[in-house]
């Protein structure tokens, strides 16, 4: 028999490469896996917070996900859907839709400059509940409820 020294050798570098670049893309896919369900969740609590027209807490949600929110885009719409309510609630039935993006860099990757930048893009949209009395547009509802109901039974 004759040694196989080299053998080993040669083995070893043909397949440390190929589970180097495993190894990095399962690290690339778990990252973005991450960020995309850190902006789900941002996206529905803001989207919650705005239908309720609670105090904004954006810059606070976006430090959850990246340090200093850098890189964090959070905005927020509302739409009417009734007309039959009057003017005077404040929008107690609607859609609020909102939208999280979320770019990152690989600053921690040292000078592995030619990776792409990370980005997750989540669009919610939800008919929110605003009638309840914790939240300040429920309070406003109650109270321009029973101002309502006040007024008709004057009449």
């Amino acid at each position: 028999m004759r040694p196989r020294s080299g053998q080993a050798l040669v083995e070893a570098a043909l397949a440390l490469p190929c589970l180097l670049i495993l190894v990095a893309g399962l690290f690339v896919a778990g990252r973005a896996v991450s960020l995309a369900g850190s902006a789900e969740s941002a996206a529905f609590t803001h989207a919650l917070r705005e239908g309720r027209r609670q105090k904004n807490i954006g810059d606070v949600i976006a430090g959850t996900i990246l340090r200093n929110g850098r890189g964090v885009a959070m905005r927020t719409e509302r739409k009417r859907v009734s007309s039959l309510i009057p003017a005077s609630f404040p929008s107690p039935e609607g859609r609020t839709r909102c939208a999280v993006q979320v770019d990152k860099g690989w600053k921690e990757a040292g000078r592995i400059a030619s990776w792409p930048e990370l980005s997750a893009d989540r669009w919610i949209e939800a008919s929110v509940d605003c009638w309840d009395r914790m939240t300040p547009s429920g309070r406003k509802n109650s109270a321009a409820v029973r101002s309502y109901v006040l007024l008709r039974s004057i009449r």
